[in-house]
């Protein structure tokens, strides 16, 4: 039981990682794309 709850919490926490990282990604293009216009 603890074996598969640990695997389900690494699969949540790096999809909360992914979902994040493409967050900042897309802040990040939308900031340079203010600078440029």
């Amino acid at each position: 039981m603890l074996e598969l709850l640990d695997h389900t919490l690494v699969a949540v926490w790096g999809g909360v990682k992914t979902f994040i990282a493409s967050r900042e990604q897309h802040l990040n293009t939308c900031e340079v794309e203010l600078v440029n216009s």
